[in-house]
């Protein structure tokens, strides 16, 4: 009988001090921003803050989120921005948001974040094996300098960056020129992760509007339609 106490007494503990481990990790800190992670602002428009909220176990934190980043209005550019709450325990929170001053010069191409079409955009391998891409991924583009010159977060699409989850240095990084009927001209890229870039590019603005190119890498074709 004794035994039989005592191990009902280990399990009861046991499952006491799991209980309360699992009420210390669903209370953690929340932070988000308010407004679009990635937004476009005026060059040499003073930066007005969206907004952002923090709490934590039920209380209002949100004069504890620091920002972090260094954001200059006057010069083209895309500006990470991170918000960060530590509580008194040392539990951190993070969100990000991304600032993109671009060129103001007209262009038939507008900065900004623009969705991948997931159904449309595929990669043909050497083989020639069609693969579509099937998610929602992201990129952002931005005018550089008034001759049409365009910064591209990934040429490849976020096909190994977001679909295959390798992470941002596998994005294939550059710019290319944007002529004013639309044409994209490739200027340089680069793979960080591979410590290579592109050999190709092709694309253009339809009359439909459409934003679509083709990226020759590593032998492969990613065929790339933004919605």
């Amino acid at each position: 009988m004794g035994t039989l106490l005592s191990a009902l007494m280990v399990l009861f503990s046991a499952c006491e001090d799991d209980a309360v481990n699992a009420s210390r990790e669903a209370i953690v800190p929340e932070i988000s921003i308010e407004g679009n992670s990635v937004i476009v602002w005026e060059r040499g428009e003073q930066f007005v803050e969206p907004g952002y909220t923090a709490s934590f176990a039920g209380q209002d934190y949100t004069s504890r989120v620091e920002v972090k980043g260094f954001l200059n209005v006057n010069k083209t550019g895309s500006y990470p921005l991170k918000y960060i709450i530590k509580t008194d325990d040392g539990l951190f929170a993070f969100a990000n948001r991304l600032v993109i001053i671009p060129n103001n010069a007209p262009s038939p191409l507008a900065s900004g974040a623009y969705g991948i079409d997931g159904t449309k955009s595929h990669r043909i391998n050497a083989a020639g094996t069609v693969t579509t891409y099937g998610g929602n991924f992201s990129i952002y583009l931005y005018q550089t300098a008034n001759d049409g010159e365009f910064y591209v977060s990934d040429f490849l699409g976020g096909y190994y960056d977001q679909r295959a989850g390798y992470g941002s240095s596998y994005a294939a990084s550059g710019t290319m020129k944007v002529d004013q009927d639309g044409n994209f001209t490739l200027i340089d890229s680069k793979v960080p992760g591979w410590q290579d870039g592109l050999t190709g590019l092709s694309g253009s603005i339809s009359e439909t509007g459409e934003i679509s190119w083709s990226a020759i890498y590593a032998g492969m074709t990613f065929n790339v339609v933004l919605k």
